[in-house]
């Protein structure tokens, strides 16, 4: 029996010994996870004042780049590309090919005449072009780097890309998809200048007044070039914009004037 208690007796002992290195050893993580807490704010403190150290160090467009603000960055880089008050860099044709459209050569002309428009777009361009399908371009922009002589350049490929869309002539019937009239205005960097041409008869007007009205209310500016004879058409369309009504010879030369005075 004593033996036993002995036992015992140094068993606990034992026992009481693991228990204070334990404490011990939990006492010794505890300070170190403190220094390692301590330590990890210094260093995001530290990483924190280079960025500002830095950041303070940029440019007004560098920062605007960094703020993913290509507009403002542009107007800072470039202050005299900056447009004027009813003016626009970006420039988008809503051109309709419909069969109708091959009326006295109609199609070709307004074809002709947008591809040549996009000559004085400075900013972004895009084309929807509407028929059976609706073909959105996406917008693209226009104008390579300044070169050597201090002039801007066109971005030769994002032109052929854009004519592409203008020349395709899909003689169906006439329907403009609200969701490519979406994305044009969706996907817009900045507000721009849209430019429709059609012979009217839009089969789903009713349902693209909305959008059309939309992309006005987010500042930008809708114009019309009519090409049909049809007085309730061009009643509705008058409702949603400006309208030039032209005939099919003179569409080309209305193009280019609209555009001009918009863009230039």
């Amino acid at each position: 029996m004593k033996e036993a208690l002995n036992k015992y007796t140094q068993a606990k002992v034992e026992v009481d010994s693991r228990r204070q290195e334990v404490a011990g050893l939990e006492a010794t993580l505890a300070g170190q996870n403190q220094s390692f807490a301590a330590t990890e704010q210094e260093l995001k403190a530290a990483i924190q004042q280079e960025i500002d150290a830095r950041f303070a160090s940029l440019t007004e467009a560098d920062k605007a780049l960094l703020q993913n603000d290509p507009v403002k960055a542009y107007q800072l880089l470039f202050p005299d590309q900056v447009v004027s008050p009813g003016k626009y860099r970006g420039f988008a044709v809503l051109l309709d090919s419909s069969g109708s459209m091959e009326d006295f050569g109609a199609f070709k002309e307004a074809s002709q005449g947008a591809q040549e428009a996009f000559n004085f777009c400075t900013g972004d361009g895009a084309v929807i072009n509407f028929s059976l399908e609706t073909l959105f371009s996406g917008w693209t922009y226009l104008l390579d780097a300044y070169g050597k002589n201090g002039y801007r350049t066109r971005n030769v490929c994002a032109m052929s890309f854009l004519s592409d869309y203008l020349r395709t002539f899909q003689r169906g019937g006439t329907q403009l998809s609200n969701k490519e009239l979406m994305q044009l205005i969706n996907q817009a960097k900045e507000p721009f200048y849209a430019l429709m041409v059609t012979d009217g008869q839009i089969e789903n007007f009713n349902k693209i007044q909305d959008t059309l009205k939309s992309l006005k209310e987010k500042g930008n500016e809708l114009e019309i070039i009519y090409l049909g004879s049809d007085a309730k058409c061009l009643k509705d369309l008058t409702a949603l914009a400006k309208v030039q009504s032209v005939k099919p010879n003179q569409v080309k030369a209305k193009i280019l004037e609209c555009a001009r005075a918009k863009l230039e």
